[in-house]
């Protein structure tokens, strides 16, 4: 029946999978560096049927003639994590035995493929023991990426911290706040950094006491240090900036408090902006404490006169509690300084949305000054949520101006819900960028009005193709209310190239309507001659749980195919289905077994689900 289901797909716009590989291997040998990367692109689209190319690939990402972003070289680095599952092995041995550039790409690129490229671990830590500290830190980062145990990774990070290097002590205090399972010996080592001679070091390690402390509920063990160091001198040195970074050591520790939400670090704080000859660096701290804040009005004023965005901002997020501030903020709405009749306007706006019309044309200019001006405006937008609806056609003017939607307006946009519809045509145009989580995020608080316009994305065979995967995909975020678009979805996964049926399965999943005609389709799909189709369709099986005894075999058989990711995609559902998997379970406890350790340690995290005592999770 489903080699039936299969023969019904359209393939022939794809041609021959395994001679296209073989004629863009051929091409990665040219002289031309433009042809070699179009090439390696070429490959990676493909992904994991492109595997043979693998060795070539390997020779590419190597080959320094060339370290542009644009070459072909950094193509190949691309072309090998699309691969992903497949080009693990290949990686590894990079990794044991290259250069230290050579094995520091490799090991970057087993970081980006994930959980997935576990199977490189012991090759990871056998090159941990490599003298260049730089290729150390950079395994040490991978090591985390693929979820090592703390056994591996927290002795290393120790040891740094006595480095003679502070750049070596930074990094691994950033680092320590990564691997938070083991919060009690982290903690202590970063308190006794946070005295640490080096200012770039205190700045690190009083962020990942935050990061530890806001997430473990270690922030009674923290916050007396970080109030300690907020007090003292030597953190409003003149040279207090560490590199690389504009925040300064004493924004770090107020930032790291302030995550806390104690209103017991708010003085402390606050004293520390008083006594800053800079305090704006810690007016986003003070901001964070809601009607408490209203005891920087004065701060916030001084530094709003210097030109502070932050400051506008500060008394923004006050609201009708910076009552006061009003009558000096309208004064300065006629100031002779552009900038900050500006910065007044949005703080008036901020406090009142709506008793301040005269501000409101000021304010809505400000959204036309793309950077931190407008960032600033969008922030409040945000504050007021669907309330803000009246700036939506100033954000959809500066957005058509700049051909780009700003991230800080997305954010906005998607506060205001269903009072944003008449941004939704622009943001369905914008897709395809690489925003495209924050602007799926806004249409579905849009609401459902935006998924006909998403429906009509997909249907529309002129559309780019990656317009239309983006389409896809944003469909799924809306979960069943996209049901209706399930029609236009099968049809895609009938006739559309393989990038839109790798969509469409993954999306049929996350829409996980209980249609028959749903679980039909991606039965169909599971016979895909595409790799990266059966994998995204083996995991959407899973959300069908009430159609076990149709998925059931069908993910059997593909516990049998060629390709890792799918092994395992079919392991991990079958999993998922519990119990009514129970007749699989001879061949999962066969993959336990498997040549790669990612498909082995599914397939028994899978027997312990069916059988009621889930094994860990694969790291």
């Amino acid at each position: 029946m489903l080699a039936c289901l299969g023969a019904g797909i359209s393939r022939g716009d794809e041609g021959d999978i395994a001679e296209q590989v073989r004629e863009l291997i051929s091409q990665l040998d040219s002289d031309s560096e433009l042809t070699r990367r179009a090439a390696a692109i070429g490959l990676g689209d493909l992904g994991p049927e492109a595997r043979t190319a693998i060795p070539k690939l390997m020779t590419l990402s190597q080959d320094r003639r060339s370290s542009s972003i644009e070459s072909a070289r950094w193509a190949a680095q691309q072309a090998l994590e699309s691969i992903g599952c497949e080009a693990v092995s290949k990686l590894a041995e990079a990794v044991r035995s290259g250069d230290s550039e050579s094995a520091h790409e490799a090991g970057v690129m087993l970081g980006r493929i994930g959980p997935p490229a576990q199977d490189a671990i012991p090759a990871l830590i056998e090159r941990l023991q490599d003298p260049d500290p730089e290729l150390q830190a950079s395994i040490i980062t991978t090591l985390i990426a693929l979820h090592v145990e703390c056994e591996v990774v927290l002795p290393w990070l120790l040891e740094q911290l006595q480095s003679p290097d502070h750049e070596a002590r930074a990094n691994a205090a950033w680092r320590l706040a990564l691997i938070s399972s083991e919060s009690a010996v982290a903690t202590e080592a970063l308190l006794e950094l946070l005295g640490d001679e080096a200012p770039v070091v205190q700045a690190r390690a009083a962020w990942a006491l935050g990061e530890i402390g806001s997430t473990e509920g270690r922030a009674d063990a923290v916050a007396p240090a970080l109030r300690r160091l907020l007090s003292s001198e030597a953190v409003y040195a003149a040279n207090c900036f560490h590199m690389g970074c504009g925040q300064s050591v004493a924004e770090d520790a107020a930032d790291a408090l302030a995550s806390f939400g104690r209103p017991e670090d708010f003085e402390a704080i606050l004293a520390a902006a008083s006594r800053d000859d800079d305090a704006t660096r810690l007016h986003g701290a003070l901001s964070r404490y809601g009607e408490l804040s209203v005891r920087a009005i004065p701060l916030y004023m001084q530094s709003l006169r210097k030109g502070s965005e932050f400051s506008a901002v500060g008394l923004a997020r006050l609201g009708s509690a910076a009552a006061d501030a009003v009558p000096e903020l309208r004064e300065l709405l006629t100031s002779d300084d552009e900038h900050v009749r500006q910065l007044a306007a949005i703080a008036l706006v901020g406090i009142d949305l709506e008793g301040h019309p005269d501000a409101v044309e000021i304010f809505l200019n400000c959204l036309q000054e793309m950077g931190l001006l407008s960032g600033c405006a969008a922030a409040v937008l945000e504050m007021h949520g669907p309330r803000a609806g009246f700036a939506v056609s100033a954000m959809i003017e500066a957005i058509e101006d700049l051909d780009f939607v700003d991230i800080h307006f997305l954010a906005a946009l998607e506060a205001m819900g269903p009072a944003a519809s008449p941004a939704a045509p622009l943001l369905v145009k914008h897709l395809a960028t690489a925003d495209f989580d924050d602007i799926a995020a806004a249409l579905v608080s849009i609401g459902e009005d935006a998924i006909p316009l998403l429906i009509d994305v997909v249907d529309d065979g002129f559309e780019p193709v990656a317009k239309r995967t983006a389409a896809i995909r944003a469909l799924g975020r809306f979960g069943a209310a996209a049901a209706t678009s399930a029609p236009s979805l099968q049809r895609v996964a009938d006739r559309g190239r393989f990038e839109l049926r790798a969509a469409v399965a993954t999306t049929l999943g996350e829409i996980a309507s209980d249609s028959e005609q749903s679980v039909r389709t991606l039965l169909a799909l599971l016979q895909d001659p595409r790799a990266v189709v059966r994998s995204n369709t083996a995991t959407a099986l899973a959300s069908f749980d009430s159609q076990s005894d149709a998925i059931v075999p069908a993910l059997v058989d593909a516990l049998s195919d060629e390709y890792i990711a799918v092994r395992a995609a079919a392991a991990r559902s079958l999993g998922s289905l519990g119990p009514s998997a129970r007749p699989a379970l001879g061949e999962i406890q066969r993959l336990t077994d498997d040549p790669s350790g990612y498909v082995a340690a599914e397939a028994r995290r899978a027997v312990g689900a069916i059988n009621g005592s889930p094994a860990p999770a694969v790291p």
